[in-house]
């Protein structure tokens, strides 16, 4: 997986910057990521944290279901019958992925807690940690990590 992920960041396409979406997950992950941050003499490193409490972070999982069709994500509330995909258009797609009943859900974030968070603590000082409250709509999160991020 590093020399995968080195080979992508030192291609062009990662010249102006980049984005790694869910790596490193282990303390030892950040620390091959680290010395693929000193070869590829990458200065300036900020890390985000999208925080929200765990009982949040399960209600809204167990509550979604996914268009089997696009990926798009609706509340199974709002999921009726003969109800379309807003992407994509296709009626009846959605479904409850394997994955989120809340039993898988409570694992996830039992092994995120032993295993993902302490990755924050290895950056302390490190990188420029930038905390989002997880909780608020996605244009409010978006909007303030662009401001953060300038």
């Amino acid at each position: 997986m590093a020399g995968m992920i080195k080979d992508v960041l030192k291609s062009d396409r990662c010249k102006n910057g980049f984005i790694l979406d869910g790596y490193p997950r282990t303390v030892n992950q950040a620390n091959i990521l680290d010395q693929i941050f000193v070869e590829l003499n990458q200065g300036k490193i900020d890390l985000i944290k999208l925080d929200a409490d765990d009982s949040i972070m399960i209600n809204r999982i167990t509550n979604r279901k996914v268009c089997s069709k696009c990926g798009n994500i609706a509340v199974k509330s709002d999921v009726t019958e003969n109800y379309a995909c807003p992407s994509c258009k296709s009626v009846n797609s959605y479904i409850t992925r394997k994955d989120d009943t809340e039993e898988v859900i409570k694992n996830r974030l039992k092994l995120y807690h032993e295993q993902t968070s302490p990755v924050f603590e290895h950056y302390k000082n490190k990188a420029n940690i930038i905390v989002a409250d997880g909780t608020k709509p996605i244009e409010d999160i978006t909007n303030s990590l662009l401001e953060k991020l300038k």
